[in-house]
């Protein structure tokens, strides 16, 4: 079987779901985000799940889009938000939290999430998507174009953009 073909029936074994479609997930997603990049304590925890909470009820300008593996169980997640840096808010909206659960990585499924994701932003009539991170080789993997260079904490980040 050639690789394209393999990787189709692959993601055939994947469902991506918007986040206000399934709001009960809303938990387990605030406990994923947590695990990436919070610190486990039940205050981190009850910020994130009252943050995706809001999520799933925004559904119109924002909203977050699940992958979910063949048995329901959350594989990964990206979220669209309409501002990611208070220093940057000219641009909008952003792609923020991309996650693939630790059990799902190495399956293509952070590049299929951004598509998701941008699929997304052009149903709810964006033209544009910006993000942020310091690992930009995946992005630019998705087509997105630096704009932008800066140190925080120690960290280079970069900002990215791309027409839709």
């Amino acid at each position: 079987m050639d690789q394209a073909k393999e990787r189709d029936l692959m993601m055939s074994q994947f469902e991506f779901v918007r986040l206000s479609d399934l709001p009960d997930l809303a938990e387990q997603c605030a406990r994923l985000n947590d695990a990436e990049w919070g610190d486990g304590s039940a205050e981190s925890i009850e910020m994130r799940i009252s943050s995706f909470r809001r999520l799933a009820l925004a559904g119109e300008n924002e909203d977050v889009i699940l992958c979910l593996g063949e048995k329901g169980e959350l594989a990964g997640l990206c979220v669209l938000i309409d501002n990611e840096l208070p220093a940057y808010e000219d641009l909008s909206p952003w792609l923020a939290s991309l996650i693939v659960a630790p059990d799902f990585r190495g399956r293509g499924l952070a590049l299929k999430l951004i598509a998701e994701l941008e699929s997304m932003a052009k149903e709810m009539g964006e033209g544009e998507l910006f993000l942020h991170t310091r690992y930009p080789e995946l992005y630019k993997k998705a087509g997105y174009a630096e704009i932008e260079t800066y140190e925080r904490d120690g960290n280079i980040h970069v900002v990215m953009g791309k027409a839709l």
